[in-house]
């Protein structure tokens, strides 16, 4: 984007909570695209299909805001009203971050909501058989997950997805927005509740005050390919601040859009951060989502290989590590959310 210098020209939050539906569909957009090097997806799909990734994410991200009766706890980080899109990026009107949340349980969309709003397609756009059979494994998982936690902590801000746009990951873009989501949580007493689905963005999130609570697989231990399964990573924030305390809280996100089986942020979505990758030669694909909203989307050629399984990613983050930049990814922002 356009370098900024006034206060007026910076990416700004806004809320969702009366999008009309193009404005929806490029918050869809935005999430999918956050999503290319998802490392549960490309390991669904033996990372052949990044495309295919890119597109469920965004069509999850349409069923879920269109299935919301409450989308208070959506936000969008937006660019300044004077911002241009640089060559070959998501057009300037396209929000920069994304968070699509909502208060458990008041304001889950139900089942029957979901399946009007869209989940059988949703089904049906998935890029390979595995990631059915983690929609169908993570669905009941999360639920049970969701209604204790509710149980023991109450209402709860479950981050069902989270995710920023590519050409803007490590530039504090999901950080702003995400403070900004934490703010009113704590001004409410409210636990937040997300699944990661990476290290990368464990940390990141980590940095904002969650806690793991739980590693979950992606497949039934009993899976043939469990063994080579990835994690998903729950996460929980107690609220902060001067209005924290107190019984006050919960954090946590139904499962019924398990359907984004655990992509970077929750509920195949709760939270989105892709690996950390040295720069590499990009394909493009190009997603349309509802509304006709079209958007091309660099697919790093090496990502497919590198998320065929999960060992190369723990043996990068190790080498990372020993050459000190982990330590380095902390002070960019580590984020790909």
């Amino acid at each position: 984007m356009v370098a900024s210098s006034s206060a007026e020209e910076q990416p700004r939050v806004v809320s969702l909570s009366s999008a009309n539906r193009q404005q929806l569909s490029r918050a869809a957009v935005c999430f999918g695209a956050s999503m290319v090097e998802d490392p549960i997806l490309m390991w669904a799909t033996d990372g052949k299909n990044p495309a295919g990734s890119v597109g469920f994410y965004t069509k999850m991200a349409e069923v879920f805001f269109n299935a919301m009766a409450d989308r208070s706890w959506c936000w969008a980080l937006q660019a300044p009203a004077n911002a241009k899109a640089l060559p070959g990026e998501l057009d300037a009107h396209t929000p920069q971050s994304v968070c699509l949340a909502c208060e458990v349980p008041r304001a889950y969309p139900s089942d029957w909501q979901l399946l009007c709003a869209g989940m059988v397609g949703l089904g049906l756009r998935s890029p390979s058989w595995r990631c059915v059979r983690m929609f169908l494994h993570l669905t009941p998982e999360f639920q049970k997950r969701h209604k204790a936690f509710h149980t023991e902590h109450g209402p709860f801000v479950y981050i069902a997805a989270f995710g920023t746009r590519p050409k803007l990951w490590r530039r504090g873009r999901g950080s702003q927005l995400m403070s900004a989501v934490l703010k009113m949580a704590d001004q409410k007493n409210m636990h937040c509740y997300l699944e990661a689905s990476s290290d990368d963005s464990r940390r990141f999130y980590a940095r904002h005050g969650f806690a793991l609570k739980e590693e979950l697989c992606v497949l039934p231990l009993t899976a043939s390919d469990a063994a080579g399964a990835p994690l998903l990573y729950i996460m929980v924030r107690p609220p902060q601040g001067a209005g924290a305390g107190g019984a006050g809280g919960g954090g946590g996100g139904a499962g019924a859009l398990a359907a984004g089986v655990g992509g970077k942020g929750a509920a195949a979505a709760g939270a989105a951060v892709g690996p950390v990758a040295a720069p590499a030669k990009a394909a493009e694909v190009v997603v349309t989502a509802a509304g006709g909203i079209a958007a091309t989307v660099a697919v790093p050629e090496a990502a497919a290989a590198a998320a065929a399984s999960t060992e190369p990613q723990k043996q990068t983050a190790a080498a990372a590590a020993e050459a000190g930049q982990a330590g380095e990814r902390a002070r960019q922002g580590d984020e790909q959310v």
